[in-house]
């Protein structure tokens, strides 16, 4: 079986239970939050902008974009069966190979998918379909991070039996530039997503106290440079070139 159909049947099974994850009072939930808000506060989105979010999953960054000019696309049809309850256009389709024309949009999204699947196509077709000029956002999973290094190292241990974490893809600064055509200029790259490793292991566990505790560290200690190292995602802000 190849990877991509794989992925399409993990997720498959998945996206029944997914919105365990955004379960209230939890770390995982609260640190989805913030990345939503992260993600907002880099595209700042205006009401009349097309937008485009690629690998939408069960929907989470699509009842913040403007709902009237987007769209969300995954591979996985379950996922978007439980993404319809965000009342934005949904299409089941493939992120290689993007159902739209060309300069279609002027924002085009995408947080999580490079880490589950790694392909320069995918950039290639979200550059495609975004106007000239308009810029698309893309997470990467860091791989100098306190989550990558935990990741790769039981990934390693075990032979590729265990993943500790969500992704399977991760990404140095150098690994993120050959992702990106000629075409497209990169003017930022931002890193994001304050965490501790093995949070996935504390969905049980629901807790206001817990999640203030860690809201308090994430909020104060984020930005020391020292501890960006906790920063698990890098986020690019590309934009396309005039022609």
């Amino acid at each position: 079986m190849n990877m991509k159909k794989r992925i399409g049947e993990y997720y498959n099974r998945r996206a029944a239970t997914y919105s365990e994850l955004d379960a209230p009072n939890t770390i995982v939930s609260y640190v989805r939050s913030v990345g939503i808000r992260d993600h907002l506060e880099v595209i700042n989105p205006e009401q009349d902008d097309k937008i485009l979010d690629v690998g939408c999953g069960s929907g989470r960054f699509l009842t913040h974009f403007p709902k009237a000019n987007t769209i969300g696309v995954d591979f996985s049809l379950n996922m978007v069966k439980e993404a319809k309850k965000t009342g934005v256009a949904l299409v089941c389709g493939d992120a290689e190979h993007l159902p739209f024309k060309d300069n279609s949009f002027d924002i085009v999204h995408s947080a999580g998918l490079m880490g589950v699947f790694r392909s320069k196509k995918i950039i290639d077709e979200m550059v495609r379909v975004t106007h000239p000029g308009k810029c698309i956002y893309v997470s990467f999973p860091a791989t100098l991070s306190v989550s990558g290094l935990t990741a790769l190292l039981f990934l390693k241990l075990s032979r590729g039996k265990y993943n500790p974490s969500l992704f399977d893809c991760w990404y140095t600064e150098k690994d993120i530039a050959t992702q990106f055509p000629r075409n497209l200029g990169v003017e930022e790259i931002m890193r994001l997503g304050w965490e501790f490793p093995f949070q996935r292991f504390f969905l049980r566990l629901k807790s206001r106290k817990l999640v203030r505790a860690f809201a308090f560290l994430e909020k104060y200690l984020r930005n020391k440079p020292i501890l960006k190292f906790f920063c698990a995602r890098f986020l690019v802000k590309a934009r396309k070139k005039q022609r």
